[in-house]
């Protein structure tokens, strides 16, 4: 049974009280007032739906009860749904005065001494104001409304004569228990409410510093291991550049992927050697292609005379497609001279006419 109810009451608390992200004390606040705000309206609105019955020979009071009501109702599912707790609990305080103002007004015959004790329900208006409109100290002006609206009835023509002549012979006797009703109500219920929040700002306070000291915990922990990593990453940074100094081929970035805190720097390191090592193969490259251009021109100048000298294929593909053009132009002079040499026979050999 207990946990129907816990059930019952969990759900209602979630279709109608506010769905705020509890962030800072301010929010944690007002989600409280608005939870607190959606169990007493109901109650307030099953006490505004009691006098419904007796005010069907009164239609001004029925309209004026039903329209409590739906402004109780509107406070409920709109302004504290959504939030704006101090907003609706200013409306259901205005639904409660106007309510009872009317049932004390509008009464039938006159207000009488046995209708005295409808004052006392105007409490209902100081548990509101004090439980959902912030500051709480409003509610001493609450009370302070409804000792207003009781000394002008009771002095006006709305009483019955009975009560006219009670209070015209002891007004103070008639009026001091429902003034200080009031006052105890407002005095005791702001002292509560006082107390509960400066009890959950402490614990509110609490919460936020042991949070902040779980992640101060965190980041120190972060930090060491991040701190370890690095010395780690470092230590084999150090050994990879030890390698390298020695002559052996390594890639920093196999040892430090990108994932690790070195690894960017790995990756740069390992751009820098590869571009160092092309920059000294292409310079031993350029040595062996000049030592070999040395070889070829000197062969070429010891056999200047024979046309039938080629030059030899060498190791280096670019010097064996310069080679090779220049033996494709020896090959055409060859081919040329010769050329040259069978016309000039034949024009000895032909016969000279006269």
């Amino acid at each position: 049974m207990k946990q129907l109810l816990g059930r019952a009451l969990e759900y209602w608390v979630r279709i109608s009280a506010p769905s705020l992200e509890a962030m800072t004390l301010q929010d944690r606040e007002r989600k409280r007032r608005g939870e607190v705000a959606s169990i007493i309206l109901p109650i307030i609105i099953v006490l505004a739906c009691l006098p419904l019955p007796l005010a069907l020979r009164n239609p001004v009071l029925l309209r004026t009860l039903i329209l409590v009501v739906l402004l109780d109702l509107f406070a409920l599912f709109f302004l504290n749904k959504r939030g704006h707790v101090t907003a609706a609990g200013i409306v259901v305080v205005i639904g409660i005065e106007v309510g009872l103002g009317s049932s004390i007004l509008l009464y039938p015959g006159g207000m009488g001494p046995s209708n005295l004790p409808l004052f006392d329900l105007t409490v209902q208006a100081l548990v509101v104001a004090v439980a959902m409109i912030f500051p709480p100290s409003l509610v001493f002006a609450v009370a302070l409304l409804n000792i207003v609206f009781l000394v002008v009835v009771v002095r006006s023509g709305v009483t019955t004569p009975e009560l006219a002549h009670l209070v015209a012979r002891d007004p103070g006797r008639l009026l001091i228990q429902p003034i200080t009703l009031q006052v105890a109500v407002a005095t005791y219920t702001f002292i509560a409410t006082w107390s509960k929040n400066r009890a959950m700002i402490r614990a509110d306070r609490a919460e936020e510093i042991v949070a902040l000291q779980e992640a101060l915990a965190q980041q120190t922990q972060q930090a060491a291991q991040q701190k370890q990593q690095l010395d780690d990453e470092l230590r084999q940074l150090k050994g990879v550049l030890a390698d390298l100094a020695n002559g052996r081929e390594v890639r920093v970035a196999r040892v430090l992927p990108m994932t690790s805190l070195l690894g960017p720097l790995a990756w740069q390191l390992d751009m820098f050697f590869q571009r160092h090592q092309s920059v000294i193969l292409h310079t031993q490259n350029a040595a062996v292609l000049l030592q070999m251009l040395r070889a070829n021109t000197e062969q070429l100048q010891r056999h200047a005379g024979n046309p039938l000298f080629r030059f030899q294929k060498t190791q280096d593909a670019h010097l064996n497609a310069f080679l090779s053009t220049l033996n494709y132009h020896f090959t055409s002079i060859e081919r040329a001279g010769k050329a040259s040499q069978s016309e000039g026979i034949s024009v000895k050999s032909r016969p000279h006419t006269q």
